[in-house]
């Protein structure tokens, strides 16, 4: 079939050749799939039909990350006959371009615009101003605004007159087509902003990643989110402890599968119980665990006195000097509460069990690794610890639940 220009009558779902383009078009990666579309015209209506299936999507301020590709909206500065670039606007140009404020652009002053489809995360725009505003008006008219492909990739400047307010929602149209997104990994990098998308464009995920998590958040993924994407198999977001109960009657967090939270710094051992006690989730796993033991005693002390479900894990990362102490602590802490049925398991280099009638406790060893950067540490602090995973699983009398093999090749298993 020749690809042409034309009407959606060109393409017969009943056509074996439409079928054919409709098949590769489906397995197509998404950046490939948005470069075929951006370059033959004809198959954007067959685009706009066929559902996105998309690894990861990251949104962050002034553009969104697609799988291993990012688009970042950007300002470059053109060259007019009439008038010489000024040294800023040669920097500019320069570092290929700077992210670019678009509510604040020609604005004379700072102004909020919420428009169809906004999702408000907070009183803040997704976008911040790295331009000047007087600077941005020497620039005028001769502004080029562009989206940068990760670093030296560019796509050609804007042509159509489309309010600058509404760019970035408009490169999202064009990249994400109509209706659902299917997303296995959705992103939302990004703290009090506003979220510009499409108007009518939904997502559907099972592992969703928020920066800050609050009540508006939570209200504004009823906007972004299919209804089938609930339950969540996996939800991370970092705490800030003020709003700890809401969290836990939040219909989203309270069924979500495995949660992750991002302890916040100068956190209190109190509130992380607190918070551990009203959810109940059956995989908890607390991320940039500053100071371990004054987290680790106070939730020994509430998983002996608190009944859970069979399988219930808590999960922490914390660096510390040496696992021992812990190990030490956690012993003093179990004879304070008269439980003498214990048995510690050293046959594993980088195991430490204590079992309990009602629970096991391990402390693994693991070698610091990359995929661990997000632990709020210098490399003086670092230089000589250990990182310890410390794991603790509920189990029922009777069962023995093995953890040992959760550590393979020096790398943990959360």
């Amino acid at each position: 079939m020749e690809v042409m220009e034309g009407s959606s009558d060109q393409f017969d779902d009943k056509n074996p050749e439409t079928k054919f383009i409709t098949c590769i078009l489906r397995s197509m990666e998404a950046n490939k799939r948005f470069a075929l579309v951006s370059r033959v015209k004809s198959l954007r209506i067959l685009h706009q039909r066929i559902p996105l299936h998309i690894e990861t999507l990251k949104f962050f301020r002034n553009g969104f990350q697609l799988n291993n590709i990012e688009h970042s909206f950007v300002v470059k500065v053109r060259a007019s006959k009439n008038k010489e670039l000024t040294p800023f606007q040669k920097s500019i140009n320069d570092r290929h371009g700077v992210p670019f404020d678009l509510d604040r652009y020609g604005n004379e002053e700072p102004r909020t615009h919420q428009f169809p489809g906004d999702i408000k995360f907070g009183e803040k725009t997704t976008f911040e101003p790295q331009v000047p505003p007087q600077e941005a008006k020497k620039c005028y008219p001769y502004t080029c605004i562009v989206f940068k492909v990760n670093e030296k990739k560019w796509i050609k400047p804007m042509t159509r007159k489309i309010p600058l307010r509404q760019a970035l929602r408009e490169r999202l149209h064009c990249v994400l087509n109509k209706g659902t997104v299917y997303v296995k990994d959705l992103w939302f990098d990004m703290g009090q902003e506003m979220l510009r998308i499409p108007e009518r464009l939904k997502f559907k995920t099972k592992r969703l990643h928020v920066k800050e998590l609050s009540q508006e958040v939570c209200n504004a993924f009823s906007m972004v989110l299919r209804p089938s994407s609930f339950p969540l198999k996996e939800f991370e977001f970092q705490t800030t402890f003020s709003e700890d109960e809401v969290f836990a009657n939040n219909d989203i967090v309270h069924v979500t599968k495995s949660l992750t939270i991002k302890l916040p710094s100068g956190y209190e051992a109190v509130s992380v119980v607190r918070l551990v006690k009203s959810l109940e989730i059956k995989r908890l796993h607390l991320a940039s665990v500053m100071v371990l033991e004054d987290v680790l005693l106070p939730l020994i002390r509430d998983w002996i006195e608190t009944p859970r479900n069979i399988g219930c894990t808590i999960t922490m990362v914390s660096i510390i000097r040496t696992c021992y102490r812990v190990v030490s602590l956690a012993n003093k802490e179990l004879k304070e509460k008269q439980i003498t049925t214990r048995e510690w398991n050293n046959n594993h280099h980088n195991c430490l069990s204590i079992k309990m009638n009602n629970f096991e406790f391990n402390i693994f060893r693991v070698p610091i690794s990359n995929d661990m950067k997000e632990l709020p540490y210098d490399d003086e602090s670092i230089n000589g610890s250990s990182l310890c995973l410390v794991k603790m699983v509920m189990e029922a009398e009777g069962t023995a639940e093995k953890t040992i093999s959760a550590i393979t090749d020096g790398t943990s298993s959360v």
